[in-house]
């Protein structure tokens, strides 16, 4: 079933339901859901927050800052850019960089609500602004790990490739758009017999 729009937020014994319009069904079959169920239409949920002023904006701010600090899954762009950190040229963030970072973020979490929507306006504009960069950072990362094992099937190497975008929202080119060659050393190719053999475009 298909969320059409989020009527209502209401917290009840330290958790959060929504009251659901569905796509397609009249509004005698409108449902309470739980935060779960609406996990994946998150667009409609910051929506309804911004149309009804709702506290529960806080709680999406403070779980997307969470989220781009996961130690597994960092997202290295948003976190630099909440704590004003220039990734270098050459992309590498070092380890004690990110740690520190993280640090730095994680205690935002302690700010009152007010200052931290602020902080978030500062940074981006608004607070929506952050949440809807969170969301359309990770349908990239989605499409980037897809592409990610999509080189890797093709170069066939031992050593895996890994892609990675800190700058911007550019997703990598359709499998139709991109012919992966392997160049073998040949004095024919200009590389030397000693050379190791590389990827180009």
């Amino acid at each position: 079933y298909e969320v059409e729009e989020v009527l209502c937020i209401e917290k009840r014994q330290d958790t959060f339901h929504f009251f659901i319009k569905w796509k397609g069904w009249s509004s005698k079959f409108n449902s309470w859901e739980s935060e779960e169920s609406v996990a994946h239409c998150m667009a409609l949920v910051i929506s309804y927050c911004i149309q009804s002023n709702s506290s529960y904006r806080f709680r999406l701010m403070r779980s997307a800052i969470r989220e781009v600090c996961n130690r597994e899954s960092p997202d290295v762009m948003v976190m630099s850019k909440l704590v004003g950190f220039k990734v270098p040229s050459n992309g590498h963030v070092s380890k004690k960089n990110l740690i520190d970072i993280r640090k730095t973020i994680l205690e935002m979490l302690d700010l009152t609500d007010k200052c931290l929507s602020r902080k978030l306006e500062v940074l981006f504009g608004s607070w929506q602004n952050f949440l809807e960069l969170v969301e359309a950072r990770k349908e990239q990362a989605k499409v980037i790990a897809d592409w990610e094992k999509y080189i890797n099937k093709a170069s066939e190497e031992r050593c895996p490739l890994f892609v990675e975008n800190y700058v911007d929202l550019e997703t990598p080119p359709m499998p139709n758009d991109f012919v992966y060659l392997k160049l073998h050393p040949s004095p024919m190719n200009g590389l030397p017999l000693s050379h190791k053999r590389t990827a180009e475009e």
